[in-house]
């Protein structure tokens, strides 16, 4: 009995230190599917670890070294990631803001495994993926991205006659 006992105490530690490990993954892994909203997963095991954190860190069984390490954990994930955190609302509620238009300035920063396209369209700017094409200079761009943090979460390229036909037709975007 004594030995499921501690089992039972020290099995909110070990949920935790599981939260934390799949917090710090889920950031490290899913940062470049932001696009398809995998953010939300960071988000979610840090809410997860917050929610955790009073029952473990006030319990006097487990190790202060592990309990303070945690908490560090969740104080820099929160201030790494407030923007997304305020975002998560506006992703769920799918409230996100369009933007179109063709790019005033297009920026490439970074090596080409984390290189990031930046397009300025109605004075925003927005950093699309990797493996966008860089010929966007004549092209209509269409953003749509989160409020606060400016992720942008779906966005669409129109092939050169579609944007001919939109600034035929007068569209109010249009940028010379």
């Amino acid at each position: 009995m004594k030995l499921f006992e501690e089992f039972k105490t020290k099995k909110l530690f070990y949920i935790w230190n599981f939260i934390l490990a799949c917090m710090v993954l889920s950031f490290l892994l899913f940062r470049g599917w932001i696009y398809q909203g995998g953010f939300l997963y960071f988000y979610i095991f840090l809410t997860l670890a917050i929610t955790m954190t009073p029952f473990v860190v006030f319990k006097k069984e487990y190790d202060g070294y592990k309990r303070l390490t945690g908490t560090l954990l969740i104080i820099v994930a929160l201030v790494v990631g407030y923007r997304g955190y305020v975002d998560i609302p506006a992703f769920v509620k799918d409230d996100l803001i369009t933007v179109q238009g063709i790019p005033k300035e297009l920026e490439k920063t970074g090596s080409k495994m984390t290189r990031k396209l930046y397009v300025t369209i109605e004075n925003v700017k927005l950093a699309l993926p990797s493996g966008v094409e860089d010929d966007l200079k004549d092209r209509w761009v269409i953003v749509e991205y989160l409020p606060y943090s400016k992720t942008v979460i779906n966005y669409e390229i129109l092939s050169i006659e579609e944007t001919s036909k939109k600034v035929n037709n007068g569209d109010k975007n249009h940028v010379f």
